[in-house]
């Protein structure tokens, strides 16, 4: 016989392999809901999405009129675990409101409103000890998409490989640094810039790493296709099993984090990759319909990674992508090179309020000056969850204003967001 354990737990760690892990600490204040079955039917527990939400909300409940005896020291979150198989689940909501200004070609536009930045679930699979499934759905749109599906192997016990689509080695600052540990409402722009105009905005691709991890250093080599729309997935009994398409070009990357021994919540490291798929990301208006192929690389020095953690903070990114050269119809050649930098400070004004100034540099085609941007950022956040002992990230409300100024455009644009976090 196999146990399912249904509990709400106080613990949270960070997932070193990119993402967050939610796990059973057995200690006082724990609620728990404990269900026999037989092992035969722990594959009933890989259950679609409807009923994995109706399960953690379920969860959460119990755990809400459950008084003083279950006082979280984290967010609520749920854990359903058997003798075989574990299931973890995770949510995110990032509610916000936002007043937008810009004035483009002559014309003033302003634009106030509502929305939902983010609607993220999570679940976490554990198979015995040596497979794990990950998976996470963005829902803040008028449709569900799977951002994340990934399966996971233990080669050994600092080693995994890892396949399907998910963020693999790329830029510090884009997916690795998750959505629910931003500094401010977003990443930093120079992240988008690289992820839109080079494997796709999400930053996941399809392919297979291996991770490498030890408490000082993490290190990943992965391959990939290069393009996160290109799921090849043809059988031997399709019309064309190529899809009428020859495509070998494929991508290869590898990162280095170090984690200082001596400065709790700081790391160095660095990425490089090379991106042969010459994608649709790729093609440049000057040379319609020709995708190129880059080089791609970033650094980044973090004194202080998390919000909350230590009083003051200081973080420091800068990515460049390199573009192959192509010729342009009429005659001539051209080739494209990106850079981007940006520089974050934060200070803890007591343990659930922090305030924070963040300046970007970049350069979408460092030939074409127009092109040249500067924002700048400012905001602060408190934390309802770290004014109750809890974790920072847990419950917060985050105020930040962004000027953008673009050399093309003869005024700066504008941008206020309030937006909400809610991390289960």
């Amino acid at each position: 016989m196999a146990m399912l354990n249904i509990f709400c737990s106080t613990s949270i760690i960070n997932y070193p392999y990119g993402g967050v892990l939610w796990y059973p600490y057995r200690k006082s204040g724990i609620f728990g809901v404990y269900v026999t079955i037989p092992s035969s039917y722990t594959n009933i527990i890989i259950m679609n999405i409807r009923t994995l939400v109706f399960l953690s909300v379920i969860c959460i409940s119990i755990g809400l009129k459950a008084g003083p005896a279950v006082a979280q020291t984290e967010p609520v979150h749920v854990t359903v675990a058997g003798q075989d198989l574990s299931l973890r689940l995770g949510m995110t909501i990032q509610p916000r409101f936002t007043y937008a200004y810009e004035s483009n070609s002559g014309d003033d536009l302003e634009r106030l409103g509502f929305g939902i930045r983010r609607f993220r679930f999570r679940t976490y699979a554990n198979i015995g000890e040596d497979f794990r499934i990950f998976s996470q759905w963005e829902g803040s749109g008028n449709s569900v998409a799977v951002l994340d599906l990934r399966g996971e192997y233990k080669l050994n016990r600092r080693t995994w490989l890892r396949f399907g689509r998910f963020v693999g080695a790329h830029p510090r600052v884009m997916a690795i640094t998750l959505h629910s540990e931003f500094d401010i409402v977003d990443r930093p722009g120079i992240a988008a810039v690289w992820a839109r105009n080079t494997i796709g905005a999400d930053a996941r691709d399809y392919g297979a790493e291996i991770l490498y991890r030890n408490p000082q250093i993490e290190y990943r080599v992965f391959l990939a296709n290069g393009y996160n729309q290109n799921n090849f997935r043809n059988e031997v009994n399709n019309a064309s099993i190529t899809g009428n398409t020859a495509d070998k070009g494929m991508a290869i990357s590898t990162m280095l984090r170090y984690f200082l021994p001596q400065v709790d919540n700081s790391e160095i490291g660095g990425y490089v990759g090379v991106n042969r798929s010459k994608n649709p990301l790729t093609i440049s208006s000057l040379a319609p319909g020709v995708g190129r192929g880059f080089v791609s690389s970033s650094a980044h020095a973090y004194w202080g990674v998390f919000s909350g953690d230590q009083p003051v903070r200081v973080k420091l990114d800068f990515v460049s992508v390199h573009y192959d050269e192509v010729s342009i119809p009429g005659g001539g050649d051209f080739q494209q090179n990106f850079y981007g930098g940006a520089i974050t400070g934060a200070y803890l004004l007591r343990k659930d309020t922090e305030v924070l100034a963040m300046y970007e540099n970049y350069n979408e085609n460092q030939d074409n000056p127009s092109s040249h941007t500067q924002v700048f950022t400012v905001g602060a956040t408190y934390s309802f969850s770290a004014a109750k002992g809890e974790g920072f990230m847990g419950r917060k409300v985050t105020l930040g204003y962004s000027m953008k100024h673009t050399r093309g455009f003869d005024d700066p644009s504008h941008l206020l967001v309030l937006q909400f976090q809610i991390l289960i």
